[in-house]
């Protein structure tokens, strides 16, 4: 992965057993070296792994991946930022580093070896080594190499850094120092720590010192601070103390003693193991291995009355270095203290200088997998009753978010140190394991976060339910339904789909579909296919309900599918007529925009989740709403009661990313990455808007200003980015042309955004903000890219610096700021301009470009329009809230609109010129393209399948060829790395004589193919394809053999798809008897019937009148006629019937068609089944689920519950095979 953009290895693909749960695939060399002939370019870039678990089947179970695997020449790297930058000559000198994995993670127990010295040390639990080594008199620098000795790497492969340290300056050249020493690398609270201070050799100034002082600093405070008298003769003394909970997470000995007028001092950084000052703990009160779902639960939750977690808190360390200074008073510079004397003191503090220290913490985020199950059939006593079988239908994300008070101790119980709440619920219908995490907060001991409880819901026997998310209506689809066996024994399962309105499959109008029995190993899984056809807009629900042989083990899902309409969504829109009827340059400031009106925020409104980059972009749709909309007034549109979800949506926001949050306030997409400057000053920007909002420390808030500020900023007044996002699309234009200023700008922004919470907070903030825009001044001259020019435009502009005439040199007629190649960023450029315009009070122009910015369409899909929408929302808020008013506003407005008899009259009035009229000239529909649609990305695909004269297979009753021809649609390339996977129909089995030519041979084009165990069951082959050709098409074919017959044969699906890039793959299904492999239906225009049912058969036996009347009278018959053919059409798709109703029997739906016709529809399959013949005469009774709506009249199916019989004339009763019975 390089700048956020994959490149895949295409020779990786691999494909192994899950024994146990484990699976093991190794990437080779060779895999990397076909791609990339030089492997040394991929050092320092990192590797990213895509893992699909499958069934033996086939269908794909879970999918998860893995980034941030580091390419590197060796497995170790070595920080320095815990080593002091100045020795003092002649003393010892400590030099502690810090040891990571590639992932960043630390390197226990690594011999480290330091020079000079040769001294050999090993890293602790975090991955630091402490090693003292000694220092020559007068030296005028230390170089120091540390190189790992891993017994286990060559040399080549050792890690190796190097740093120099620079003397101590001493008063006068004095040469009197102080060193402190404490051995440990980091501490637990209780330890026992000793201290040793080292003065040096010389008796005259040991004469000449009577005392030390010390003092203890921690989190910006002093902790402690006392005097020691020194004994006579000693050049070495040593202190003693216990670490104590106000030290943690860190602390700093500082110590001085002086000589005459000169103050000799050092300090040292000391790192205490995190920890909280209290207690959180979440248990259950019945500890189980697993849970059932939809089975109640109770949470235990104990701790004090809050507790705090250290990463919140250790950017209070005001101090910037791991100790010493570059002389006495830099010691005391860089440890965060003034000090003056009448020998001197230290110089004001400005600016801090050195970099702050972060610890990489473990991750702690919800993950979930979802598994879902179905069940049995009334119709075998050995099978649990689907009445029975209650599905689950609630898979949600994440839940039970509450707020909890644990109570106070009691008064007459001295010795309480925390206390507990039960907390009782129920679980969701999901399979899988939940991570319930809590975090207390209280006025004495912070926040604290609890290690997180996990609960592992699960089922002996269950089912995955896998559906697209959408589905376009009236094209057919396969749903997969994935059985799992957790039994250590086999079983045999009776799985159901149930019928659903408005969807069209085997169990339309039967109610359910019995699946053939699934026979399941022990610890397997099995998949079962259906093939659906949505016939309806809006949501439905897909149901599979299943149960064991024999047991009580049952399970049933239902899930929403949603069905969106065929085509592309069209808008139409009359005109767009602006009014200024003064033509004073008194522009309506309050107009809102047409492309992104209130009522489009709406969908803006949702819960963020994510990792720490996509939830900071999913809580900017509910901050910027909510900004924009509180400034506009018009939460009418988009329902008042909207903005409570709003401010709990940014709540949720909130909370979720303090748990990317480092201890020095700094962020990143995972807490063991390098932290990334863009998105520390992203995050200061939107919790800088939230402020007003919702309650936000201001330590959080300013502590993301102050790491920009330490470390981020160049002495220039650059903000550099060390570590760049992964999701690269949601930075917006920042990362194009010109990034250095455009980066700068941004941070700019975001500290100037919420200078008025953090300038008290945070020292430097006003100096960092002026070098930042002297260096923006310089630079604004030379841009080239008008993304850049716009953002350092409103940046200055914020600083009473406007730059409008390079500004309106890098527009378009003065309207908007066009970026090549990118309408997300011209939007971006052109708001940022506006703000520019609005700041420099120009209020003519900044009305020009609001018009322009009206007329745009705006699309947020995905996250590259976030910034877009954020910058265009806020700077049209701006706009209306800084812009002049109009004034003596008397505008009176008819809008004639086409079909309509009166004009649309509003009146305009300096009272009532905020209010927004709208009246409703668009049209939106969708329009259907000139061909069909396939639901094809990508890829041709055409599948045939012929029954063969001779059957070729022992014990088979048919065989059938299946020819599939395939080619990729790509002008320049192959598809590699490509799938094919084929779904045998029920009851058939593939050739293996076929299947193993396929893989055999010179000329080979399949490579590997993977079978089902079972594959009489209905499963899946899947065909590992080197390539798919672009010039030409590449086809397989291999017999099928029916084995067993089938009662009610569905289609199967067949899928070829490009692994590295799932969008591209195509889907077709076939069937040996229907075309193309489509279920059933009777289509009119664009109005489709299902018609997947049995076929209703004329009645020839002998019929009573008893059953006659029987039929008639059934619930749902909804007419029964008398009536005769008068003309049959006939075709491939559909047969219809002209049918003159010569007598009522039964009047149904269709009043007074008496003598007139009607049109009666049928599949042609069933055409023999009905043996309806022009000119005869029937008795045709209907039900109403039947009947069809047309334009103008009901038309009339003839559906499985149809009843027809022959009604002879009188002339026919004479004959003997038409005789009468009554």
């Amino acid at each position: 992965m390089e700048d956020g953009e994959k490149k895949s290895f295409p020779s990786s693909l691999q494909r192994v057993d899950v024994v146990d749960g484990k699976g093991k695939v190794i990437l080779k060399r060779d895999h990397i070296l076909k791609t990339f002939q030089d492997i040394k370019e991929l050092v320092k870039l990192s590797l990213y792994v895509s893992v699909s678990v499958l069934t033996g089947s086939g269908s794909e179970m879970v999918e998860a991946e893995r980034r941030g695997i580091q390419i590197v020449t060796s497995p170790y790297t070595i920080h320095f930022q815990k080593t002091a930058t100045y020795f003092k000559p002649g003393m010892p000198f400590d030099v502690v580093v810090h040891v990571t994995s590639p992932d960043e993670t630390p390197a226990k127990n690594i011999d480290v070896e330091v020079i000079p010295g040769a001294v050999i040390g090993r890293t602790q639990e975090n991955g630091v080594a402490k090693v003292t080594i000694n220092t020559e008199g007068g030296a005028t620098s230390l170089p120091i190499t540390v190189r790992t000795k891993d017994p286990s790497l060559t040399n080549e492969r050792q890690a190796v850094e190097h740093m120099t340290a620079l003397p101590y300056r001493t008063v006068h050249h004095s040469m009197n120092y102080l060193h402190i020493s404490v051995q440990a690398a980091e501490l637990d609270i209780g330890d026992d720590l000793r201290i040793t201070l080292n003065m040096g050799n010389d008796q005259g100034v040991q004469d000449q010192v009577k005392d030390f002082t010390y003092l203890i600093t921690s989190k910006g405070q002093l902790v402690h601070a006392e005097r020691y008298e020194r004994q006579k003769g000693q050049s070495l003394v040593a202190l003693s103390m216990t670490v104590t909970k106000d030290m943690v997470p860190s602390f700093r000995i500082v110590a001085y003693y002086h000589v005459g007028t000169e103050v000799v001092s050092d300090s040292v950084w000391v790192d205490v193991k995190d920890t909280c000052l209290g207690k959180l703990e979440v248990t259950t009160t019945r500890p189980k291995h697993f849970y059932e779902p939809r089975k109640p639960f109770s949470l235990s939750i104990t701790g004090d009355p809050g507790a705090k977690v250290w990463d919140i808190i250790e950017k209070h360390d005001i101090g910037c270095t791991p100790g010493s200074g570059a002389d006495s008073m830099g010691v005391f510079y860089d440890a965060g203290l003034a000090f003056e004397s009448n020998a001197g003191g230290t110089k004001p503090r400005t600016e801090p200088r050195c970099p702050a220290q972060t610890k990489p913490r473990r991750q702690r985020s919800l993950k979930l997998t979802s598994l879902e199950n179905s069940l049995g059939d009334e119709e075998d006593e050995e099978y649990v009753s689907e009445f029975d079988i209650l599905s689950r239908t609630q898979f949600p994300e994440s839940w039970l978010w509450g707020v909890e008070t644990l109570l106070p101790c009691p008064a007459d119980r001295r010795d309480c140190t925390s206390t507990s709440i039960i907390k009782d619920s129920y679980l969701k219908d999901s399979i899988t394991t939940w991570e319930v995490m809590a975090i207390s907060l209280s006025k004495s001991h912070g926040i604290c976060v609890a290690e997180p409880f996990e609960m592992k819901v699960m089922k002996d026997f269950s089912i995955d339910l896998n559906l697209p998310y959408t589905a376009v209506r009236n094209e057919q689809l396969e749903a997969r339904a994935v059985l799992h066996n957790f039994l250590e024994e086999d079983i045999t399962v009776l799985v159901q789909l149930m019928e659903t309105a408005g969807v069209c499959s085997v169990a339309s109008k039967r109610r359910k579909h019995r699946v053939p029995e699934v026979r399941m190993k022990p610890m397997s899984s099995h998949t079962v296919a259906f093939v659906i056809i949505p016939m309806a807009l809006g949501l439905h629900s897909i149901e599979v309900k299943a149960a064991v042989h024999g047991s009580f083990l049952i399970d049933g899902v239902k899930k929403d599918l949603r069905v969106v309409a065929e085509g592309v969504q069209t808008k139409k829109e009359i005109m767009t007529v602006s009014l200024n009827p003064s033509e004073l340059g008194d522009l309506p400031s309050q107009t809102i925009p047409a492309a992104i009106g209130g009522s489009a925020l709406g969908s803006l409104i949702a819960q963020p989740t994510g990792d720490g980059e996509v939830n900071m972009i999913t809580m900017t749709g509910p901050v910027i709403a909510t900004h924009y909309l509180d400034r506009t007034l018009h939460w009418d549109q988009v329902g008042i009661d909207r903005r409570t979800q709003a401010i709990k949506f940014i709540t949720i926001g909130y909370t979720q990313q303090l748990a990317y949050r480092k201890t020095d306030g700094s962020y990143s997409i995972w807490r063991d990455r390098t932290s990334s400057t863009w998105l520390t000053a992203y995050v200061a920007k939107i919790f800088g808007m939230a402020y007003q909002l919702i309650t936000i420390e201001e330590d959080v808030l300013c502590s993301a200003l102050k790491w920009l500020v330490l470390n981020a900023q160049q002495p220039e007044g650059i903000f550099k980015e060390n570590s760049p996002v992964l999701h690269g699309e949601i930075m917006g234009g920042v990362r194009g042309k010109d990034s250095d200023a455009s980066l700068t700008a941004y941070v700019l922004i975001a500290m100037q955004e919420s200078r008025h919470i953090c300038e008290d907070r945070v020292e430097s903030l006003s100096d960092s903000m002026r070098k930042a825009s002297r260096f923006l001044s310089r630079r604004m001259h030379s841009l080239t890219n008008p993304y850049a020019v716009a953002l350092t435009a409103y940046a200055l502009a914020n600083e009473g610096q406007h730059q409008l005439d390079t500004l309106f040199h890098f527009s378009y007629g003065e309207t908007h700021w066009p970026v090549p190649g990118s309408h997300h960023s011209t939007l971006e450029a052109t708001a940022y301009a506006l703000m520019a315009l609005v700041k420099a009070k120009e209020t003519a122009q900044a009305g020009h470009v609001v018009k322009w910015l009206t007329k745009q369409k705006f699309h947020n899909r995905g996250y590259g329009s976030t910034q877009a929408m954020v910058t265009v929302l806020q700077a049209l808020a701006l706009h209306r809230m800084e812009a002049h008013s109009v004034r003596d506003i008397d505008l009176q407005v008819s809008l004639h609109v086409a079909g309509r008899s009166k004009p649309v009259k509003w009146s305009f009035v300096r009272d009532s010129d905020y209010v927004t009229r709208t009246e409703r000239v668009v049209t939106v529909y969708n329009a259907l393209p000139e061909e069909r649609r396939e639901d094809c990305k990508n890829f041709e695909l055409t599948l045939k399948i012929e029954k063969q004269a001779e059957v070729t297979s022992q014990n088979a009753l048919e065989t059938y060829r299946l020819s599939i021809e395939m080619r990729y649609l790509s002008p320049e390339r192959d598809a590699t790395m490509s799938i094919l996977d084929i779904t045998m129909l029920t009851g058939f089995i593939a050739d293996k004589k076929d299947l193993n030519r396929l893989t055999t041979g010179r000329d080979r084009y399949v490579q590997k193919i993977e079978t089902d165990k079972q594959l009489s069951e209905k499963g899946s082959i899947i065909l590992y394809l080197d390539k798919v050709s672009h010039k030409q098409s590449d086809r397989v074919v291999f017999r099928i053999h029916k084995t067993n017959r089938v009662g009610l044969l569905q289609p199967a699906a067949v899928t070829v798809y490009e692994y590295n890039s799932l969008e591209n793959r195509c889907v077709k299904f076939y069937h040996p008897e229907k075309e193309d492999g489509a279920l059933n239906r009777i289509c009119h225009e664009d109005l489709c019937r299902c018609a997947e049912e049995d076929c209703s058969y004329q009645k020839k036996q002998q019929v009573t009148d008893l059953d006659r009347e029987i039929a008639a009278c059934e619930a749902g018959m909804d007419y029964v006629y008398k009536a005769t053919v008068v003309h049959a059409n006939l075709s491939h798709s559909i047969d219809r019937f002209t049918i003159l109703v010569e007598d009522i029997i039964k009047e149904g739906t269709d009043r007074g068609v008496k003598g007139k016709q009607r049109i009666f529809v049928a599949h042609p399959q069933c055409r023999e089944a009905l043996d309806l013949i022009q000119g005869k005469t029937y008795l045709i009774m209907g039900k109403s689920q039947d009947l069809i709506q047309g334009e103008d009249r009901l038309q009339y199916m003839l559906g499985g519950g149809t009843w027809i019989e022959l009604c002879p004339k009188e002339v026919e009763c004479l004959e003997p095979v038409y005789r009468c019975q009554e």
